[in-house]
């Protein structure tokens, strides 16, 4: 019983002190020329596919813990401890003691009638919110899945509004919450912290659910009378809501009454007792790094082939334009620096030469980790991928040690990274049915 004890006694531990998510104004991006870029490429230190964002020489901080010492040698050979490691610790063997007649007591307890327990109310630990232990905020709702099947709809589907944006249109219905899966069920009643890129927001608790269908559709106002497609037209949406409601990004959101603070703008919620997302800060570029930078990002076997490209579509029409794709039409690559309150650094890189429809230019971000030793820089690819969304800065969003990547737009979405790709971790999907038609 008393080894039992013991166990128990270790394995208690602290929750963890929320990291504060603080970010100040974005400084000017670094304009990044040519100059220098091939020394720098002999100078940097490719890392190619590494995905390392933690911080050297810094573990994961555990709670401190005075390991309770056993009183006699006997008891210490019985939990795998030499003898002469067995020294006394009156106080703390004395709430050992305690908590063996406890223990001991439970044990010897006499057991209920199974009838009584039959008769009693099924008690349940609270389950876990979703993976991630996040959503992303929309609307001032909270996003937790982009999927609404039948089985969860609560009633008929209801025009609600044109968007504040033009051509925007959402339709929502109601949400059977019998029906909801556990892990989203769970948030009902919970407290949440909404953030945005600068910090937290406000404090609001989830009150209920809802279901919507939303979309973009602005071929009236670019179109007029011709226009191309007409089902999500405002008078179609208000007279016939589940045609709409079929050809939207379907949404499961999770209503929320803010307790306090002030929520607009926030982007993503975690339950009010998890760590806070930590972010990295906007910093400033200095040239020797913005060179660095630009080197390490033309050696990236996606720019290699993105130039070979932009070749093959210069030779073809006969003209002399720039050197480099990433430099077509006057186009300039821009390197923004991200910096953690730990120490950790991103480069951040893009290129956008595109111009107009059937351009040879392309387009291309990338995301290096800085690791700074002694005037060394070494930089290891953390992202890169062609014709990406835009990333706006860099968040640890869920405590896990691993930055996601954080989307332009409102509302943000919020990215896992790899070495050559940038799933969507959570997003409020909305579909975009405008016909911008090509000039070609």
């Amino acid at each position: 019983m008393l080894v039992r004890t013991l166990i128990a006694l270790a394995a208690l531990t602290l929750p963890a002190v929320p990291a504060c998510l603080q970010l100040g104004p974005e400084p000017a991006a670094a304009d990044v020329t040519d100059a220098g870029a091939s020394d720098a490429l002999d100078a940097v230190r490719l890392t190619a596919g590494a995905l390392n964002v933690g911080v050297p020489g810094q573990p994961t901080p555990t709670p401190s813990a005075r390991v309770a010492e056993v009183t006699s040698a006997e008891s210490a050979a019985a939990v795998g401890r030499p003898a002469a490691a067995a020294t006394v610790d009156r106080g703390v063997s004395s709430d050992i003691a305690h908590w063996v007649e406890v223990f001991e007591g439970r044990r010897a307890a006499p057991q209920r009638d199974a009838t009584a327990d039959a008769d009693a109310p099924e008690v349940s630990p609270p389950s876990a919110p979703p993976e991630g232990w996040f959503g992303v905020v929309h609307d001032g709702d909270l996003v937790l899945a982009n999927e609404a099947p039948e089985s969860w709809w609560g009633g008929p589907a209801a025009f609600v509004r044109r968007g504040e944006d033009h051509g925007r249109f959402l339709i929502e219905r109601a949400a059977r919450e019998e029906s909801l899966p556990a892990a989203h069920a769970a948030w009902l009643g919970r407290e949440v912290r909404l953030f945005d890129r600068r910090g937290e927001r406000c404090v609001a608790r989830v009150d209920g659910f809802a279901l919507r269908s939303e979309l973009i559709d602005d071929n009236e106002r670019l179109w007029g009378d011709e226009n191309p497609w007409n089902e999500a037209a405002p008078d179609r949406a208000a007279q016939d809501p589940d045609v709409t409601w079929g050809d939207g990004g379907q949404m499961l959101l999770a209503t929320l009454t803010t307790l306090s603070g002030d929520c607009a703008g926030a982007i993503v919620a975690v339950p009010a007792a998890r760590p806070a997302p930590t972010a990295l800060a906007p910093a400033k570029v200095d040239a020797g790094l913005a060179r660095r930078a630009l080197a390490a990002f033309r050696a990236l076997p996606a720019w290699d082939e993105a130039q070979a490209e932009y070749r093959d579509a210069i030779a073809a029409q006969g003209g002399r334009e720039a050197k480099t794709w990433d430099r077509y039409a006057g186009a300039k690559p821009v390197v923004k620096l991200f910096r953690g309150r730990d120490g950790r650094e991103v480069a951040l890189v893009t290129a956008d030469s595109v111009d107009g429809c059937g351009s040879p230019g392309s387009q291309l971000t990338a995301a290096f980790t800085v690791a700074r030793e002694r005037g060394r820089v070494d930089l290891t690819r953390l992202y890169a991928e062609r014709w990406a969304p835009e990333l706006t800065g860099f968040i640890d969003v869920d405590g896990d040690g691993t930055l996601e990547g954080v989307g332009a737009g409102a509302p943000a979405a919020i990215h896992a990274l790899t070495p050559t790709e940038a799933p969507i971790r959570g997003a409020a999907e909305i579909p975009d049915l405008t016909d911008y038609g090509c000039p070609c």
